[in-house]
């Protein structure tokens, strides 16, 4: 097996829709390359992860467009960090993330609850990630 099959069965899963069918394709990702973090692999049937693997599961996240999508979409950017896999696309696709969280709207309203520091550090970083790509 090859990454461009895990890929095509991320994508199945990803445009099957739903929060079940997001989760199933984000554990095809996350449990293959638990397993090749930091090498490569020695087993044929362990995915080596490419920034579409990990792109297409964020996009999936904003089709979902509440909360845990922007925190979802924030652990895989970290992963794609992580990875070297980070790609302006990713950044991208994060910013969308965190715009199109309902607590971020709220916060954009001047909702004082959710002008947190931490909040803002979030959002600054995403900015400072988009910028250092471009």
């Amino acid at each position: 097996l090859t990454t461009q099959h895990y890929n095509l069965l991320i994508e199945a899963w990803c445009i099957r829709g739903g929060r079940e069918s997001v989760i199933q394709a984000e554990g095809v990702l996350l449990n293959d390359s638990n397993n090749t973090i930091g090498g490569t692999s020695s087993t044929s049937n362990i995915m080596i992860p490419n920034p579409r693997s990990i792109n297409m599961i964020i996009k999936a996240w904003l089709k979902i467009a509440d909360e845990e999508s922007m925190e979802r979409a924030e652990r895989l950017l970290t992963l794609a960090e992580d990875l070297g896999l980070a790609t302006v696309r990713g950044y991208n696709l994060y910013l969308s993330a965190v715009e199109a969280t309902p607590s971020f709207y709220r916060w954009f309203r001047h909702d004082e609850e959710l002008r947190s520091s931490e909040f803002r550090a979030l959002v600054l970083r995403a900015q400072i990630l988009l910028q250092i790509v471009l």
